[in-house]
C-alpha cells in the first residue's frame, strides 16, 4: 500500500499525540482549565490569617529596641502594664509576668524542665519560629520584663515583625504567633490555650 506524503504527516501526528496521552496519570483531554495538584501533594493550611486592613496593624519599628546584644528585638507591654513581652526576631516571641516573677497563669504548670535537666517554676510563656509553644524559665539576661522602656501595644492592634506576630484583646488576653509554623498561644491570668487567637472583626 502507498501512503502518501500528507497521509504520512496525519499518521506521525496521530502516533505522536497517543504517546503523549499515556504519559499522564489520566487521559490526555485539555478542558482548557487549571490543572489541579499533583496526586499526594500536601498543601499546608496551618497559615495564619491575613490582619483584614492596615488599621489593625501597629507599625513595628515603633517597638524596636536595639539593646546591643542578640536580645535586640521588639519590646512591648499590655494596656494594663501586667505583662511584659517581646518578639525577638527569626527566633522567639513571648509574654512573661512585668514584675519577672512567677507566671500568674491558672492552670500553668507547677515546674518545667530547664535545658540543664533542673526544674523550676516557669516565669514565661514563648513559642519559638518553629515548634509548639511552651512555658519556659528565662533567666534575668533572658527576660523580656528587664528591658527598659517598654511601649504599650493598644488592645486590637497587631504587632507583626521578623517572622511573628502579637496581640492584646482586652476580652482574650494576650496572643502571639509563629508566622512560620502558625504555632502559638493565649493567655490571660484566668487561663491559656496554646493556639493563637486572632483580633475579632
Amino acid at each position: 500500500m502507498r501512503i502518501s506524503g500528507t497521509g504520512v504527516g496525519r499518521w506521525a501526528a496521530i502516533l505522536l499525540l497517543a504517546s503523549t496521552a499515556g504519559c499522564g496519570d489520566g487521559p490526555g483531554v485539555t478542558t482548557g482549565e487549571s490543572s489541579p495538584a499533583p496526586t499526594g501533594t500536601t498543601i499546608s493550611t496551618s497559615t495564619l490569617p491575613t490582619p483584614s486592613n492596615n488599621l489593625q496593624l501597629a507599625n513595628a519599628a515603633d517597638y524596636f529596641l536595639d539593646t546591643g546584644s542578640a536580645r535586640a528585638g521588639y519590646y512591648f507591654e499590655s494596656p494594663s502594664g501586667r505583662w511584659r513581652c517581646a518578639i525577638l526576631p527569626h527566633v522567639q516571641a513571648g509574654c512573661q509576668s512585668a514584675s519577672g516573677s512567677a507566671i500568674g497563669i491558672h492552670g500553668a504548670p507547677d515546674t518545667v524542665t530547664n535545658s540543664d535537666g533542673t526544674t523550676d517554676a516557669p516565669n514565661a510563656i514563648v513559642v519559638e519560629e518553629t515548634g509548639e509553644a511552651h512555658f519556659a524559665v528565662l533567666s534575668k539576661a533572658q527576660s523580656f520584663a528587664a528591658v527598659e522602656p517598654a511601649k504599650v501595644l493598644p488592645f486590637n492592634e497587631v504587632l507583626d515583625a521578623a517572622g511573628f506576630r502579637c496581640n492584646f484583646q482586652e476580652s482574650v488576653g494576650v496572643s502571639c504567633a509563629s508566622e512560620t509554623s502558625a504555632q502559638g498561644f493565649t493567655f490571660s491570668s484566668d487561663g491559656y490555650t496554646l493556639q493563637y487567637t486572632d483580633i475579632r472583626r
